[in-house]
């Protein structure tokens, strides 16, 4: 009984939502759902068509560390969202995306799968976005944490059906093509679901001040003036991403050729593993709202390092230990996380500034690929584990940051970014 009060409270709002807000909220988790699914398809199936094509892992950090650069695309994407609307180019994005993700399954080199994921990848990274950027904009104030968390594990559950489906990717030579394939179930209720999709209010509120589209300068005089701001965010996703994107993108690899698991042992050990998180992600959508976007950040930012050092850096029992410890404590920290960049500026340029903290990102984890890549030679857990270092730096400038919590969020740029909100002002978001 006492599991299923916390799951009730789990699903249950902190804070009514209004009937917009209701509306809303099944497109953009069905939609997190199918991004979360194609955001880790590649790092998981990667070293499948690899092995078959007589790709080495050197190979395979090169092509994801190329593949960062799909942040350019994306951020044009991002860029159009904050100068004519969010709904357009979130809906073709998303069912953008699912067709170039099936083309993979088409592909018998090494190039032309990078480049279909490329163009894959360029359009879930600014649907990951824009999701975000429709919780920050169109939720009253003491729910963004909690509907963030809701689509952080839905988008969970979507990496958990693609490892479900990746233990049989070993099963025959063109086993690991059918995973690609799958994404394309959605697209029909995608078509459905965004029909009822409205655009975003606080958008719409701007872009009557500037003549129906919000001017390039007005992006302009934001950036300038939350300039500090906005460094702070891109440098902490660089560090963040420096040590996650090695850990995350060539962990199955690490598991297959330096401990020896098979494709069913992998996906069991990402199953079991990370599903521990969920108690984490939770925990976090639960109090968040409450208590505070940075607190839950910073301790789970510190559970992600040491789970990490010590998964790359162990094996047999202890290697497990490490990676339902990190996941269970770094899990505290995703639902805060994803909502804390999109509060800290305004909406003229609330989704641009995600890109390029997204860019930054991009840049962060291409170089950990690469820093992986120089220095590994016939094991590359240890040169992994070094890159959880980067987290401690990240710890140090979140708490530069301020918190966002319960505070109204900046409609323009000449608003007080993040101003609290009064005893007397009502819960939804100010106008």
């Amino acid at each position: 009984m006492d599991a299923i009060r916390t799951v009730t409270r789990f699903v249950r709002p902190p804070a009514p939502l209004d009937e917009r807000a209701r509306r809303i909220l099944p497109i953009l988790v069905f939609t997190a759902f199918v991004t979360g699914y194609q955001g880790s398809i590649l790092s998981t199936i990667l070293t499948y068509p690899a092995r078959q094509w007589g790709k080495t892992s050197a190979d395979q950090t090169h092509v994801l560390a190329l593949l960062r650069l799909d942040i350019v695309a994306a951020l044009v994407i991002v860029r159009a969202a904050d100068r004519f609307g969010r709904r357009n180019l979130l809906a073709l994005s998303s069912l953008a995306a699912p067709i170039f993700t099936g083309l993979c399954a088409t592909t018998n080199s090494l190039i032309t799968l990078g480049i279909l994921q490329f163009v894959s990848r360029a359009l879930t990274t600014a649907v990951a976005i824009l999701i975000t950027v429709y919780v920050a904009e169109e939720f009253p104030t003491g729910t963004r944490g909690w509907a963030t968390g809701m689509l952080v594990t839905t988008a969970a559950f979507g990496s958990g059906v693609l490892l479900v489906v990746a233990s049989t990717a070993d099963r025959s030579p063109g086993a690991w093509r059918f995973p690609f394939l799958l994404p394309l179930f959605g697209v029909p209720v995608l078509l459905l679901l965004f029909r009822g999709l409205e655009e975003s209010q606080r958008f719409e509120r701007v872009a009557e001040g500037e003549h129906h589209q919000v001017h390039r300068r007005a992006t302009v005089r934001a950036m300038y003036r939350y300039r500090r701001r906005l460094l702070l965010v891109a440098f902490f996703s660089l560090a963040f991403a420096f040590e996650q994107a090695p850990a995350r993108q060539l962990q199955n690899d690490f598991l297959r050729v330096e401990r020896h698991f098979s494709a069913v042992d992998v996906s069991l050990f990402g199953i079991l593993s990370n599903a521990p998180g969920l108690i984490g992600v939770m925990l976090s959508t639960l109090l968040c709202d409450r208590y505070g976007r940075r607190i839950f950040i910073v301790i789970g930012l510190a559970g992600f390092a040491i789970g990490d050092t010590g998964l790359f850096l162990t094996s047999g029992t202890s290697l497990w230990i490490a990676s339902i410890f990190g996941a269970l404590v770094g899990g505290l920290a995703i639902p805060a996380l994803g909502v804390f960049t999109a509060e800290l500026f305004p909406t003229e340029m609330r989704a641009t500034a995600n890109g390029i903290a997204t860019a930054f990102g991009r840049v962060g984890g291409g170089a950990g690929l690469l820093f992986v890549g120089w220095l590994a030679t016939s094991t590359t857990g240890p040169v992994i584990a070094m890159t959880t270092l980067a987290l401690w730096a990240a710890i140090a400038i979140i708490l530069l940051l301020p918190e966002t919590a319960g505070r109204e969020l900046p409609e323009s740029e000449g608003d007080m970014a993040t101003r609290p909100r009064s005893a007397s002002a009502p819960i939804e978001l100010a106008t």
